[in-house]
């Protein structure tokens, strides 16, 4: 594992995320953006599902803020990836970093069980919380 890790922390990416000047800010810029869109948009609509939030229709609320949604999370992703190459083996052994991972995997496992069993309020409390967790964990790892 870890001759694959080293292999993806020189990678051409990697190497020009360390050494392009303005590279690694850029993507941590769209990084940030994409979860404003992701969580911003998962607020709306877990709000809006708990009741919390007048307004317009559930279902109409959900066809809008799902491809946002979707945008924001393919944002962070790919972001998120690339960042990952410029310390590889660093991140792979980060307790943080493999908890927000196992969080992510979890709100994704959320949606899926959302999905099926269309029981709003737990899974709206659970995606909230566990978002949250995974964003805290993210900003952490950049002090560790």
């Amino acid at each position: 594992m870890d001759a694959l890790l080293l292999g993806v922390q020189q990678s051409e990416l990697a190497q020009a995320m360390r050494q392009a000047r303005w590279l690694y800010p850029a993507v941590n810029t769209v990084h940030i953006f994409g979860i404003a869109l992701l969580f911003g948009s998962l607020v709306t609509l877990h709000l809006r599902s708990l009741g919390v939030l007048r307004g317009p229709d559930a279902v109409q609320l959900e066809r809008l803020v799902k491809p946002v949604a979707a945008t924001g999370f393919v944002l962070a992703a790919g972001s998120g990836a690339a960042m990952f190459t410029t310390d590889a083996v660093k991140y792979a052994g980060s307790g943080l970093f493999l908890t927000k991972m196992a969080l992510i995997a979890a709100a994704l496992l959320n949606v899926a069980w959302l999905k099926r069993k269309r029981a709003a309020t737990p899974a709206a409390l659970v995606s909230l919380s566990v978002w949250t967790a995974a964003i805290i964990c993210g900003r952490l790892i950049g002090y560790s």
